[in-house]
């Protein structure tokens, strides 16, 4: 199973840390520009983004203190509208938000995301 996380990359350390937790759970993590080159324009970065999200078989919303801000709150919808299910890291306190998702998964219960 491949899952792609969608973070802010300001959080690269726990994304790397989670990116460990689901290749530990068996799941192959999807994050393509987790250290890009200093001279790439981050706008460069989301097309790579979206391609994860075509490539995946599930999203996991990675929500530090519970928030998606917009790009991930943009690629949760583009998630969606690929059909894929989304899961979030924990309740973003926004119900039409929650309401979406497939469930909440803690980082230290990947293994759901099997089931």
């Amino acid at each position: 199973m491949k899952a792609a996380i969608c973070c802010s990359v300001r959080f690269r350390d726990l994304i790397a840390e989670t990116m460990r937790q689901m290749e530990a759970a068996g799941i192959e993590p999807l994050f393509p520009n987790i250290a890009p080159p200093a001279d790439k324009d981050p706008l460069d970065l989301i097309p790579e983004h979206f391609a994860a999200l075509h490539e995946a078989d599930a999203v996991y919303l990675l929500l530090p203190e519970g928030k998606a801000g917009s790009g991930v709150t943009l690629e949760f919808g583009y998630a969606l509208g690929l059909g894929k299910p989304v899961y979030l890291s924990q309740s973003t306190g926004q119900a039409e938000l929650d309401a979406l998702a497939a469930g909440i998964v803690p980082p230290d219960l990947l293994e759901q995301l099997h089931d």
